[in-house]
């Protein structure tokens, strides 16, 4: 398949019936990352135990293209073109392992300034605390 951006993409591993991943939600991927023309890889998630979270909104312009399509537990290679940000064409494989679902809204909006006017009193009762166990020293 290819994009409006000139990305083309194949699925490798299909799963119609996993959830589908929304621009909201953050992606938690196994991928590797390579130069077409040499074949260098420059970066891999693979071997460190967990798989790396992206928050597709704001994922890298060859991710933020083909994440929306995919479904949990897919596949895809994807072929990225020249562009500014990258000279050569890259190629990724990335895995969608799983899908972190936005935080939900709840509550009133006054309810949601209280809850960060506690959370900001509580980061300044920290910071002085910790100033006093410094001082203390």
């Amino acid at each position: 398949m290819k994009t409006a951006s000139g990305l083309a993409y194949k699925t490798l591993v299909t799963s119609a019936a996993g959830e589908q991943l929304e621009r909201t939600a953050t992606a938690l991927i196994q991928y590797t990352g390579w130069r077409q023309r040499t074949g260098t890889t420059f970066f891999t998630t693979r071997g460190r135990g967990q798989p790396m979270a992206v928050a597709v909104g704001q994922a890298a312009p060859g991710l933020a293209d083909v994440l929306p399509a995919m479904h949990k537990g897919e596949k895809v290679v994807v072929w990225v073109p020249p562009s500014a940000s990258s000279p050569e064409p890259v190629v990724y494989e990335i895995e969608l392992i799983d899908i972190v679902p936005p935080p939900s809204v709840t509550g009133s909006a006054a309810g949601a300034g209280t809850a960060t006017r506690s959370a900001a009193r509580t980061g300044a009762e920290q910071a002085k605390s910790s100033a006093r166990d410094t001082e203390a020293r």
